[in-house]
């Protein structure tokens, strides 16, 4: 009985030329798992592919894989019929370049529905589309003609004539209930039609054709028979990525061994797994109560973050203790990312962003990465895992609440105590926008580096998210137009009490509870503390004070400049509080020394008015201490 020969194989091959990947590989390979992995219950009505990957898209790859017997697949990559002209492609084509066309591209987003699961951190099901067929004629995708297709993925079927391969794509790959019966054309092409008028034989082989032979048909293997197929040279850039020590901290290293980071360019397609703001903001609301933290405006400020961070970088600026960082790791855990952080100093220059050539103990140089490159492989490294996690079948219903990193980003802190013009003008390019074509065309230049790794692309997933003081101008570096320009800037004020509003505020209550947590974790086992509202009913009058003390301080009567006092100021006075007044001190005499201890010291940067009124203040409140 026959098989397809390599000379009908070549001209299949050039008949395909030009198509689209997905409809050569993701499509069939759906069309053929809805006969087994069908759920029609996890999305609305259509029949889903659970965890939908590489291991569905992997068998219809393989009748493209043109290896040799016993050869490692690592070193055998897939032979692309569809590109124009066929040319070599890697080994781990599924998990990176189709995952992304069919979940990132606009066309792969026209012909799949996506099932998630319910914090939408995870892709649960895939799902082609009833109208796929009318978006590839409105997308003018060239249409595929079903035997060229047939006689590829049935290379080694053994068939009586070419009627026959129709027949078998059509039960191995359904085409019922699509719309795709006019794209995958059951016409026979004119190469097809040449053979059939002559003698149908002709096109046929007593054994499958090798490798070499078909090969040597398309032009891509000139010298046969005794040519070995690793010897050929391939289109097919490294893929090995660097290792990260097990932890994923701001001190994990680099591993600088690897061949190359080509790798990194692949990876600048994948943008953030979710745009659903509300859904997003709704996380962070939830992080901030359940951590007590009391923001101005909470709901407004956390939404204009959000929509900051799914465009670009975002710069948080307030004063002291208004809860810059602990918002800055709140929103890197709701976007499902590791945050490394580090705290930009006035000795910053582009060693400590990028990275340069230090000594090793050997007394020779060696690479080291700056804060900004270090992150970005980080983040590199988490795409591609992500990526290649899903396309591997990661995404199991059966584990679908679990959440996992879609990418890593850097917190610096401090940001305008470095001469941060200085330290970050070689990645102006780079920064200028997240979007997958200006981060294609700009990669990071790692100068110091050994051939092949001198060039790193940043994920459309990276970000970075700086805190800085506005307060202490005397201290600081000013922040160019260009860079400016670069991030969005957010301020984060201190909380103000509704008009009206008496008792204790809400930001008094929250400060009061954080302080009592500490108290209770640090040395609860040590002290006898009191239940929360026994304590607040104990200190009911200094509770009071410090409040007003705090907001007279902030907003004043007569117009003169506030100081923006942080939340984090308040806790730390209630902390040294209720950590005096369990060990006996008498409650006034605790405040008192509190604010003296923790609230005056800071205040060296204000001007006589304000510290002329700051004494006012503590002598209104009774802190002879803190006024003295």
């Amino acid at each position: 009985m026959p098989y397809p020969s390599s000379v009908i194989l070549a001209d299949a091959a050039a008949d395909l030329a030009g198509s689209h990947p997905l409809t050569i590989v993701t499509i069939p390979a759906l069309l053929r798992a809805r006969k087994s992995d069908a759920d029609p219950v996890l999305d609305m009505g259509l029949p889903t592919i659970k965890a939908f990957g590489t291991r569905h898209e992997r068998p219809v790859l393989e009748a493209f894989r043109l290896r040799k017997e016993g050869n490692l697949k690592e070193k055998n990559p897939y032979l692309a019929v569809w590109q124009d002209s066929p040319t070599f492609i890697r080994n781990d084509y599924p998990g990176s370049t189709l995952q992304r066309l069919r979940t990132q591209d606009l066309l792969g987003q026209e012909l799949f529905d996506i099932a998630w699961n319910d914090d939408h951190s995870k892709r649960i099901g895939t799902a082609l589309r009833p109208t796929a067929g009318r978006a590839l004629a409105d997308n003018r995708v060239k249409p595929v003609n079903r035997l060229s297709l047939a006689l590829w993925l049935g290379r080694d079927e053994n068939l009586p004539q070419l009627e026959s391969y129709l027949d078998w794509f059509d039960k191995q790959y359904p085409l019922h209930s699509t719309d795709l019966e006019e794209f995958y054309r059951k016409d026979f092409p004119e190469y097809a039609q040449a053979y059939t008028k002559v003698n149908e034989t002709e096109w046929a082989a007593s054994q499958p054709a090798s490798n070499e032979e078909i090969l040597a048909m398309i032009g891509l293997f000139k010298k046969m028979p005794s040519a070995d197929l690793d010897d050929m040279i391939l289109d097919v850039p490294s893929t090995t990525p660097p290792k990260l020590v097990t932890g994923w901290s701001e001190t994990a290293q680099i591993d600088t061994q690897v061949d190359d980071l080509r790798w990194t360019r692949d990876f600048c397609a994948y943008y953030l797994r979710d745009a659903n703001i509300a859904r997003i903001v709704q996380k962070v609301l939830t992080q901030l109560e359940a951590k007590r933290i009391i923001l101005p405006d909470a709901d407004t400020l956390v939404t204009r973050c959000v929509a900051t961070l799914l465009v670009g970088h975002l710069i948080l600026q307030g004063p002291p203790g208004t809860g810059k960082t602990t918002l800055a790791r709140i929103l890197a855990d709701a976007f499902d990312v590791i945050l490394l952080e580090s705290t930009a100093t006035s000795e910053w220059s582009p060693f400590h962003v990028v990275g340069g050539l230090r000594p090793s103990r050997d007394n020779r140089f060696e690479p080291s990465y700056g804060k900004v490159a270090d992150a970005a492989l980080k983040c590199a490294l988490c795409v591609r895992e992500d990526v290649n996690a899903e396309a591997d079948g990661g995404d199991d219903v059966s584990t679908s609440q679990a959440r996992r990193v879609q990418g890593a980003w850097l917190l610096i802190d401090e940001f305008n105590r470095a001469d941060i013009d200085k330290a970050i003008g070689s990645l102006y390019t780079m920064l200028s926008s997240c979007d997958a074509a200006n981060l294609d065309r700009s990669p990071i230049d790692l100068w110091f580096e050994t051939e092949g790794r001198q060039q790193l692309w940043v994920p459309s997933r990276f970000r970075i998210i700086a805190a800085m003081n506005d307060l202490d101008t005397s201290f600081v570096n000013p922040i160019s137009q260009g860079l400016v320009r670069r991030f969005q800037f957010i301020t984060i004020g201190v909380p103000r009490a509704a008009q009206g509003t008496t008792g204790i505020y809400p930001e008094t209550q929250s400060s009061l509870g954080i302080a009592y947590d500490w108290l209770s974790s640090t040395y609860g086992s040590v002290i006898t503390l009191n239940p929360l509202n026994a304590v607040v009913n104990q200190l009911e009058v200094q509770i009071a004070l410090a409040q007003e003390l705090i907001e007279r301080l902030r907003v004043t009567v007569d117009g003169t400049a506030g100081w923006p006092v942080g939340t984090a100021q308040l806790v730390d006075i209630f902390r040294v509080l209720l950590l005096q007044t369990v060990n006996g001190m008498d409650a006034t005499q605790a405040l008192d020394w509190a604010v003296t201890d923790r609230l005056v010291p800071q205040m060296s940067h204000l001007d006589e008015t304000q510290l002329s009124r700051a004494e006012e203040l503590f002598e209104l409140v009774q802190l002879p201490q803190a006024r003295r």
